[in-house]
Protein backbone atom coordinates (compact mmCIF):
# COMPACT_ATOMS: atom_id res chain seq x y z
CA UNK A 1 0.00 0.00 0.00
CA UNK A 2 1.46 3.18 -1.40
CA UNK A 3 1.75 6.46 0.78
CA UNK A 4 -0.75 8.31 -1.26
CA UNK A 5 -3.83 6.18 0.18
CA UNK A 6 -2.99 7.22 3.23
CA UNK A 7 -2.77 10.92 2.30
CA UNK A 8 -5.97 10.44 0.17
CA UNK A 9 -7.99 9.41 3.38
CA UNK A 10 -6.72 13.19 4.40
CA UNK A 11 -9.46 14.62 1.77
CA UNK A 12 -6.84 17.00 0.46
CA UNK A 13 -9.33 18.72 -1.69
CA UNK A 14 -11.09 19.97 1.24
CA UNK A 15 -8.26 21.25 3.18
CA UNK A 16 -7.75 24.79 1.25
CA UNK A 17 -11.81 25.50 2.90
CA UNK A 18 -10.27 24.75 5.97
CA UNK A 19 -7.08 27.42 5.77
CA UNK A 20 -9.03 30.16 4.68
CA UNK A 21 -11.77 29.31 7.52
CA UNK A 22 -8.52 28.98 10.24
CA UNK A 23 -7.37 32.59 8.28
CA UNK A 24 -11.08 33.77 8.87
CA UNK A 25 -10.36 33.71 13.19
CA UNK A 26 -6.98 34.75 12.62
CA UNK A 27 -8.00 38.10 11.38
CA UNK A 28 -10.47 38.98 13.70
CA UNK A 29 -7.28 39.29 16.03
CA UNK A 30 -5.84 42.28 14.09
CA UNK A 31 -2.46 40.66 14.79
CA UNK A 32 -0.62 40.52 11.12
CA UNK A 33 2.92 41.43 12.77
CA UNK A 34 2.49 38.03 14.45
CA UNK A 35 2.04 36.21 10.62
CA UNK A 36 5.09 33.92 10.91
CA UNK A 37 3.13 32.56 14.20
CA UNK A 38 -0.39 32.39 12.31
CA UNK A 39 1.83 30.42 9.52
CA UNK A 40 2.91 27.44 11.97
CA UNK A 41 -0.63 27.53 13.72
CA UNK A 42 -1.89 26.95 10.28
CA UNK A 43 0.39 23.78 9.67
CA UNK A 44 -0.55 22.28 13.13
CA UNK A 45 -4.44 23.20 12.72
CA UNK A 46 -3.92 21.09 8.60
CA UNK A 47 -2.25 18.30 10.51
CA UNK A 48 -5.18 17.72 12.68
CA UNK A 49 -7.89 18.25 10.73
CA UNK A 50 -6.01 15.83 8.52
CA UNK A 51 -5.81 13.37 11.55
CA UNK A 52 -9.37 14.05 12.67
CA UNK A 53 -10.35 12.58 8.79
CA UNK A 54 -8.23 9.95 8.32
CA UNK A 55 -9.63 9.35 11.70
CA UNK A 56 -13.24 9.35 11.02
CA UNK A 57 -12.93 7.13 7.68
CA UNK A 58 -11.48 4.51 9.62
CA UNK A 59 -13.70 3.73 11.93
CA UNK A 60 -16.87 4.97 9.26
CA UNK A 61 -14.87 2.17 7.24
CA UNK A 62 -15.68 4.46 4.01
CA UNK A 63 -15.35 2.24 1.23
CA UNK A 64 -17.58 4.46 -1.44
CA UNK A 65 -17.74 7.84 -2.89
CA UNK A 66 -17.74 10.49 0.47
CA UNK A 67 -17.61 14.14 0.39
CA UNK A 68 -14.87 15.64 -1.10
CA UNK A 69 -13.08 12.13 -2.19
CA UNK A 70 -14.76 10.22 -4.78
CA UNK A 71 -12.44 7.77 -5.69
CA UNK A 72 -12.02 5.65 -3.01
CA UNK A 73 -8.45 3.52 -2.40
CA UNK A 74 -8.39 0.29 -0.42
CA UNK A 75 -7.88 1.32 2.94
CA UNK A 76 -4.58 1.67 4.21
CA UNK A 77 -3.56 -1.24 7.00
CA UNK A 78 -2.04 1.30 9.81
CA UNK A 79 -4.57 4.78 8.67
CA UNK A 80 -5.58 4.34 12.70
CA UNK A 81 -1.70 4.83 13.45
CA UNK A 82 -1.53 7.26 10.75
CA UNK A 83 -4.79 9.27 11.78
CA UNK A 84 -3.46 9.32 15.33
CA UNK A 85 0.25 10.51 14.73
CA UNK A 86 -0.83 13.47 12.48
CA UNK A 87 -3.07 14.62 15.57
CA UNK A 88 -0.34 14.05 18.14
CA UNK A 89 2.33 16.05 16.00
CA UNK A 90 -0.56 19.09 15.70
CA UNK A 91 -0.41 18.99 19.34
CA UNK A 92 2.82 18.86 19.94
CA UNK A 93 3.00 22.00 17.27
CA UNK A 94 0.22 24.02 19.21
CA UNK A 95 2.11 23.76 22.61
CA UNK A 96 4.38 26.08 21.14
CA UNK A 97 1.87 28.81 19.88
CA UNK A 98 0.16 29.69 23.19
CA UNK A 99 -2.00 28.20 25.66
CA UNK A 100 -5.24 29.25 24.90
CA UNK A 101 -3.92 27.81 21.49
CA UNK A 102 -3.27 24.38 23.09
CA UNK A 103 -5.72 23.98 25.30
CA UNK A 104 -8.13 24.73 22.36
CA UNK A 105 -6.46 21.88 20.29
CA UNK A 106 -6.91 19.27 23.37
CA UNK A 107 -10.39 20.02 23.37
CA UNK A 108 -11.07 19.55 19.66
CA UNK A 109 -8.87 16.50 19.76
CA UNK A 110 -11.22 14.90 22.31
CA UNK A 111 -14.52 15.77 20.77
CA UNK A 112 -13.38 14.69 17.29
CA UNK A 113 -12.33 11.22 19.12
CA UNK A 114 -15.89 11.27 20.56
CA UNK A 115 -17.71 11.83 17.62
CA UNK A 116 -16.33 8.80 15.52
CA UNK A 117 -15.23 6.53 18.40
CA UNK A 118 -17.58 3.57 18.56
CA UNK A 119 -16.78 3.14 22.46
CA UNK A 120 -18.98 6.65 22.09
CA UNK A 121 -19.57 7.62 18.40
CA UNK A 122 -21.36 10.92 18.84
CA UNK A 123 -22.46 10.54 15.25
CA UNK A 124 -24.82 7.82 16.03
CA UNK A 125 -26.49 10.35 18.36
CA UNK A 126 -29.42 12.75 17.19
CA UNK A 127 -28.66 16.56 17.99
CA UNK A 128 -25.62 15.39 19.75
CA UNK A 129 -23.66 14.82 16.47
CA UNK A 130 -25.05 18.11 14.70
CA UNK A 131 -24.18 20.11 17.93
CA UNK A 132 -20.75 18.16 18.34
CA UNK A 133 -19.77 19.42 14.91
CA UNK A 134 -21.13 22.93 15.42
CA UNK A 135 -19.03 23.25 18.30
CA UNK A 136 -15.59 22.24 17.01
CA UNK A 137 -16.14 24.59 14.01
CA UNK A 138 -16.56 27.47 16.85
CA UNK A 139 -13.63 25.97 19.16
CA UNK A 140 -11.72 26.20 15.62
CA UNK A 141 -12.25 29.91 14.70
CA UNK A 142 -11.36 30.43 18.61
CA UNK A 143 -7.99 28.34 18.52
CA UNK A 144 -7.03 30.76 15.24
CA UNK A 145 -7.56 34.00 17.02
CA UNK A 146 -6.14 32.85 20.33
CA UNK A 147 -2.70 33.02 18.14
CA UNK A 148 -2.54 36.08 19.09
CA UNK A 149 -3.21 35.70 22.47
CA UNK A 150 -5.61 38.29 23.10
CA UNK A 151 -8.61 38.47 24.76
CA UNK A 152 -12.13 37.56 23.40
CA UNK A 153 -14.12 41.12 22.38
CA UNK A 154 -17.53 41.10 21.88
CA UNK A 155 -17.82 41.52 18.22
CA UNK A 156 -15.94 37.86 18.12
CA UNK A 157 -18.36 36.54 20.23
CA UNK A 158 -21.12 38.03 18.55
CA UNK A 159 -19.49 36.39 15.20
CA UNK A 160 -19.10 32.81 17.02
CA UNK A 161 -22.15 33.05 17.89
CA UNK A 162 -23.26 33.44 14.19
CA UNK A 163 -21.05 30.85 13.11
CA UNK A 164 -22.49 28.29 15.64
CA UNK A 165 -25.97 28.63 13.53
CA UNK A 166 -24.15 28.14 10.55
CA UNK A 167 -22.49 25.06 11.40
CA UNK A 168 -25.88 23.79 12.77
CA UNK A 169 -27.96 24.77 8.99
CA UNK A 170 -24.57 23.04 7.28
CA UNK A 171 -23.68 20.03 9.01
CA UNK A 172 -27.10 18.08 8.59
CA UNK A 173 -26.53 19.12 4.58
CA UNK A 174 -23.14 17.18 4.46
CA UNK A 175 -25.57 14.36 6.35
CA UNK A 176 -27.88 14.18 3.58
CA UNK A 177 -24.36 13.34 1.04
CA UNK A 178 -23.85 10.18 3.59
CA UNK A 179 -27.38 9.08 4.09
CA UNK A 180 -27.44 5.98 2.48
CA UNK A 181 -24.64 4.94 3.99
CA UNK A 182 -25.05 6.13 7.31
CA UNK A 183 -28.34 3.78 6.98
CA UNK A 184 -26.27 1.14 6.26
CA UNK A 185 -23.86 1.46 9.53
CA UNK A 186 -26.76 2.10 11.23
CA UNK A 187 -25.65 5.20 12.35
CA UNK A 188 -28.55 7.53 13.80
CA UNK A 189 -27.62 10.77 12.73
CA UNK A 190 -29.62 14.16 12.78
CA UNK A 191 -30.56 14.16 9.29
CA UNK A 192 -31.81 10.11 9.14
CA UNK A 193 -33.58 11.17 12.38
CA UNK A 194 -35.34 14.55 10.57
CA UNK A 195 -35.58 13.46 7.45
CA UNK A 196 -34.18 15.02 4.24
CA UNK A 197 -37.17 17.68 3.86
CA UNK A 198 -37.34 18.44 7.90
CA UNK A 199 -33.09 18.75 7.55
CA UNK A 200 -33.24 21.35 4.90
CA UNK A 201 -35.82 23.48 6.28
CA UNK A 202 -33.83 23.21 9.59
CA UNK A 203 -30.98 24.43 7.76
CA UNK A 204 -32.56 27.24 5.65
CA UNK A 205 -34.18 28.22 9.39
CA UNK A 206 -30.32 28.13 10.94
CA UNK A 207 -28.22 29.69 8.52
CA UNK A 208 -31.28 32.75 9.01
CA UNK A 209 -30.65 32.83 12.49
CA UNK A 210 -26.83 33.04 11.91
CA UNK A 211 -27.21 36.28 9.49
CA UNK A 212 -29.52 38.21 11.86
Amino acid sequence: MSFKSYIIYTRPKILPLFAVYFLTGFLFAESFFIFHKFIIALFSFILLVSGFLAFNSYYDKDAKEIFFLKKMPKMPKYLLQFSIMLQLAALIFSYFINLKFFVSFLFLAALSASYSHPKIRLKSVPILDLTANAIIGVVGLYAAYSTAGKNLTVNFIIFLISFFFFGLGLYPLTQIYHYKEDLKRKDRTFTIFLGKKKTLLFSLVSFIIGLS
